[in-house]
């Protein structure tokens, strides 16, 4: 981190300090591609094990304390996701991240999934 900006960042490609030390040892086109994500198969955890921790947080989270969220809504999006009929994966990951961090800096508490 101490090491100037210009040293790190050339062109605005970031890692260049990086990149220049494992040039010997990686193929040329694997290092300077441009940076690409990953997805996680969260459709498919939220289908398996993962659904059932997922319905108790959500289930027992102090932001229903609120009156904003609607439990059967969420139960409804649940369900209708496990059973396949619908990818609802992007409204419970974002509902489950909302819940964890509601719990954890507004109401103070820990998960209540283990």
């Amino acid at each position: 981190m101490a090491m100037p900006d210009d040293v790190k960042i050339k062109d605005g490609l970031g890692k260049v300090v990086l990149k220049r030390a494992v040039s010997d040892l990686l193929l040329h086109d694997l290092i300077w591609r441009p940076k690409q994500g990953f997805g996680a198969p969260v459709a498919q955890w939220f289908r398996g094990e993962l659904g059932d921790r997922l319905l108790g947080q959500l289930e027992g989270s102090a932001i229903h304390e609120l009156g904003f969220l609607d439990r059967e809504r969420i139960r409804t999006l649940a369900g209708q996701h496990a059973g396949g009929r619908v990818d609802r994966s992007f409204q419970l990951w974002s509902l489950l991240n909302l819940s964890f961090w509601f719990d954890h800096w507004i109401a103070g508490r820990e998960s209540s999934v283990a």
